[in-house]
């Protein structure tokens, strides 16, 4: 009977994990990252609000047509980018992301790579039907 128990309790887990990682906003930080990764500037036009604030680690604020042109002439030249901890919460018209521990790959203009741990937050807003990204904040984790 307790395995039975513990089995049954893994079951419950894992498929409330996976209901987890289909929520629309999951869905938005995946495409955030394949966008950017793979400089789609009509994607990023799309996903992105036209009131963006976009925050890097080292401070530097961008607007929406200042982060689209720096992406495509790649001076952030994303390579790749792994979540690990996704918190989200959905409050109706306005929604936020936070990521913790996340990989970010990213390549200088010699093509160096560099891994950086990051935490960030997203904040997703309904504008037109859609929600769309309204604010980045990033920051490096210690090491």
């Amino acid at each position: 009977m307790r395995n039975t128990t513990f089995l049954l309790f893994g079951f419950i887990c894992l498929a409330y994990s996976s209901a987890i990682a289909q929520t629309p906003f999951h869905n938005l930080e995946k495409q955030w990252a394949k966008v950017i990764v793979a400089r789609d500037k009509a994607a990023m036009e799309e996903l992105f609000s036209d009131n963006l604030m976009y925050t890097h680690s080292s401070g530097i604020v961008e607007n929406k047509s200042e982060y689209i042109a720096n992406v495509m002439n790649g001076k952030w030249g994303y390579h790749s980018l792994d979540f690990k901890e996704v918190t989200v919460r959905d409050m109706g018209k306005v929604a936020w992301v936070h990521c913790n521990n996340a990989i970010v790959v990213i390549k200088n203009a010699e093509g160096v790579e560099t891994t950086i741990k990051m935490r960030f937050l997203h904040i997703y807003a309904k504008e037109k039907g859609k929600y769309r990204l309204i604010a980045h904040q990033a920051t490096r984790q210690p090491s």
